[in-house]
C-alpha cells in the first residue's frame, strides 16, 4: 500500500470518528448545561433511552434491512454472519487469555467474603469475583455494533478511497459520485445489520444468560439453588431415615434389604438425571423464548421477511409505491435514531461518572461521619462522666451538710444537758451552804428546839 493511499484512509477514519465524538459531546454537555435546568434533565435520561430504542432504533432496524438488503446480498454476504460468530468467539477467548496472562485473582462470592473476613485493612487485595470476570468477558465480546457503526460507515463512504472500493470496478465509469456514495452506504448498512442479526442471536442465547447469572451471583440472589439443595438434603435425610427403619424391620432378611437399597439408589440416580435434563431443557427453552420475543430480533426478522416478499418491499420503499408513506415514516425515524441514541448514551455516561463521584464522596463522608460520631460519642461520654461526678459531689456535699446539722443538734443537746447538770449542781451546793447541820447531823433538827427551850428557861 502506497503512501498516497494511507493518507486518505487516515483522514477518512479520523474525520468519521471525530463526528461521533462531537455528537457524543453534545449529549455529554446537554445533561449539564444550562444550569440549573439543563436541556436533558438527569431524571429523564432513562426514559429517553427507552424512547430512543423503541421509537427510533427499531424502525431503523426494520427500515434498513427491508430497504437495502436483497436476496442477492444474502447470497453474497453470507460470510458476515459466519464471521460474526468467529469475532465473538475470538473476543471472548482473547479476554480469557488476557485474564490468565495478567494473573487476575478470580474468586467466587463466597470465597471473597471469607477472604475479606480474614484479611486485615492493611493487606487488602483487588480480587475479581467470578461474576465480574464473566461480565467483563461478555462486554469485550459484544461491543456496540449499531449506534456507532451506523454513524461511522456513512461518513467513510463520502471519501473516494472508500466508495470506489465498495462500488466495484465494473460500474465506476457509468455511475456518478453520489450514486457510488449511496451504494457504499447501503452496502455498509447491510453488512452492519447482518452482523447485528447474528450478534443478537448470540447475545440473547448466551451473553444475556451469562450476564444474568453474573448479576445473581453478585447480589447473592440464588435462593432457588439453595432451596433445591435444602430439598435434596431433606430427601437424603428422609431416605436415610427410611433406610434405617427398613434395616430395623428387615434385620433378619439382609438380602432383601440390600436389594431394596440397590433399587432405591438406582431410582435416586435416575431421578437426579431426569431433574438435571429437565432443568437444562427449561433453560434452553427460556433462552429461545427470550431471543424470539426480544424487540430487536422481531424488527430484524420482519425486515428479512419483507426482503423475501419483493412486492411488499417495492410497495414500501420504491417512489410512488402504495405504502410509500409508511416506508417514508420509518426512514425519517431511522435518520434521527443514530444521532439521538448517541446523545443519550453520552448523557448516560456522564451520569455514571457523577454517580461514581457521588459514591466516593459518600464513602468519604461516611468515614468522616463515623469519625465524627465517634468523637461525638466520646464527648457525650465525657459529658456523662462529668455530670455523674458533679452529681456525686453534690450528693457528698449534701450528706456533709446533713451530718453537720446532725452534729450541731447533738452538740446543742449535750450543751443543754451539761448546762442543766451544772445548774442542778449549783442549786444543790446552795442548799448545802444554807443547811449544813442537816446534811452533817440528821438529829440536829430535833436538838435545836430543845436548845431553844433550855435558853428560854435560863
Amino acid at each position: 500500500m502506497s503512501t498516497s493511499v494511507i493518507g486518505p484512509i487516515i483522514t477518512a477514519s479520523s474525520a468519521s470518528v471525530a463526528k461521533v465524538f462531537l455528537i457524543g459531546l453534545v449529549g455529554y454537555l446537554a445533561v449539564q448545561y444550562p444550569k440549573p435546568s439543563p436541556f436533558i434533565p438527569p431524571s429523564s435520561v432513562e426514559s429517553l433511552a427507552r424512547m430512543s430504542f423503541h421509537l427510533l432504533l427499531l424502525p431503523l432496524f426494520y427500515e434498513t434491512i427491508a430497504s437495502t438488503v436483497t436476496l442477492h446480498d444474502l447470497n453474497t454476504l453470507w460470510f458476515i454472519p459466519v464471521g460474526g460468530i468467529f469475532v465473538v468467539g475470538i473476543s471472548y477467548g482473547t479476554c480469557t487469555i488476557m485474564g490468565k496472562l495478567f494473573r487476575l485473582q478470580i474468586q467466587s462470592c463466597e470465597e471473597q467474603e471469607q477472604e475479606q473476613e480474614k484479611e486485615q485493612e492493611d493487606t487488602k487485595k483487588d480480587v475479581l469475583t467470578q461474576g465480574d470476570y464473566d461480565a467483563l468477558r461478555i462486554a469485550a465480546s459484544f461491543p456496540n455494533v449499531v449506534s456507532l457503526p451506523i454513524l461511522i460507515f456513512p461518513s467513510l463512504c463520502e471519501y473516494e478511497i472508500v466508495y470506489t472500493t465498495f462500488f466495484g470496478k465494473d460500474n465506476k465509469e457509468d455511475a456518478s459520485r453520489l450514486e457510488m456514495i449511496q451504494s457504499c452506504t447501503d452496502t455498509t448498512n447491510t453488512m452492519i445489520f447482518l452482523y447485528f442479526f447474528i450478534w443478537s442471536l448470540l447475545f440473547f442465547m448466551w451473553g444475556n444468560f451469562v450476564l444474568l447469572r453474573a448479576v445473581s451471583s453478585k447480589t447473592g440472589e440464588r435462593m432457588e439453588e439453595s432451596s433445591g439443595n435444602n430439598d435434596n438434603d431433606e430427601e437424603f435425610s428422609d431416605n436415610a431415615a427410611a433406610a434405617n427403619v427398613n434395616e430395623e424391620l428387615n434385620i433378619n432378611t439382609p438380602t432383601h434389604s440390600n436389594n431394596k437399597n440397590d433399587n432405591q439408589s438406582s431410582f435416586t440416580f435416575l431421578t437426579t438425571i431426569y431433574t438435571t435434563v429437565q432443568k437444562q431443557l427449561h433453560t434452553i427453552l427460556r433462552i429461545i423464548k427470550q431471543t424470539l420475543s426480544s424487540p430487536g430480533f422481531i424488527a430484524m426478522a420482519l425486515g428479512f421477511v419483507t426482503v423475501c416478499i419483493p412486492p411488499l418491499q417495492r410497495a414500501l420503499f420504491e417512489p410512488g409505491g402504495p405504502l410509500r408513506f409508511v416506508g417514508g415514516t420509518l426512514e425519517t425515524l431511522g435518520v434521527a435514531a443514530s444521532s439521538f441514541s448517541n446523545i443519550v448514551v453520552a448523557a448516560s455516561l456522564h451520569l455514571q461518572v457523577e454517580d461514581e463521584k457521588r459514591s466516593c464522596h459518600d464513602d468519604d463522608s461516611d468515614g468522616i461521619m463515623q469519625v465524627g460520631d465517634e468523637s461525638d460519642d466520646d464527648d457525650h461520654d465525657m459529658e456523662q462522666d462529668i455530670s455523674v461526678r458533679e452529681q456525686f459531689q453534690n450528693e457528698i456535699h449534701n450528706l456533709n451538710q446533713h451530718n453537720n446539722q446532725v452534729d450541731t443538734e447533738e452538740t446543742l443537746q449535750q450543751r443543754r444537758k451539761q448546762h442543766d447538770n451544772e445548774h442542778n449542781k449549783d442549786e444543790s451546793s446552795r442548799n448545802d451552804h444554807s443547811h449544813p447541820n442537816l446534811l452533817s447531823d440528821p438529829n440536829a433538827a430535833t436538838s435545836q428546839p430543845q436548845q431553844r427551850r433550855r435558853r428560854s428557861s435560863i
